[in-house]
C-alpha cells in the first residue's frame, strides 16, 4: 500500500485523501535524459519513472495494455497498479489498487511529472 513514498531519484509519490495518486518531481533531471523520456510512449515513460524511483514491481507498476480488458478498462491511458500477480500463462490473476491518467488524450503524464506533478485518478474498483 502506498501512502507516501519519497524516492531516491527525485520523485515523490503520495496517495491523496480521495485515493488519487500524485507523482511529483522533487529533484533535477538531466535535460538530455528528460528529452529521452519524452520520446517514449506514455506507458514506457512511466515504466522508466517507476524504475528510477526504485519501486519493486509488486509494490507499484505500469499495467501492460494486454491486461486492460481483465480489469474492465476501456482506455489507452497509462494505468498504475499495486500487488499485480501474473499466472504462468501470462494472465492477470491478482491486482490491488488501480490508478489511471484520465487526461491522457490531451496531456502526457510523463511531461506533466517532469514539469512538476501529475495526478492519477483512483479506479472505482480500487
Amino acid at each position: 500500500m502506498i501512502t507516501h513514498y519519497p524516492s531516491r531519484m527525485g520523485f515523490e509519490f503520495d496517495k491523496l485523501p480521495n485515493g488519487d495518486l500524485r507523482i511529483r518531481r522533487t529533484g533535477k533531471l538531466d535535460l538530455c535524459y528528460a528529452r529521452d523520456l519524452l520520446r517514449r510512449s506514455d506507458i514506457d515513460g512511466m515504466v522508466e519513472i517507476l524504475d528510477l524511483a526504485g519501486f519493486d514491481p509488486y509494490d507499484l507498476q505500469v499495467l501492460s495494455e494486454r491486461h486492460y480488458e481483465s480489469i474492465g478498462a476501456l482506455t489507452s491511458a497509462p494505468i498504475l497498479a499495486t500487488e499485480v500477480g501474473i499466472d504462468d500463462a501470462g494472465n492477470l490473476d491478482e491486482i490491488g489498487e488501480i490508478w489511471w491518467y484520465p487526461n491522457y488524450m490531451i496531456e502526457n503524464p510523463v511531461r506533466e511529472i517532469l514539469k512538476g506533478e501529475a495526478v492519477f485518478q483512483a479506479s472505482a474498483n480500487a
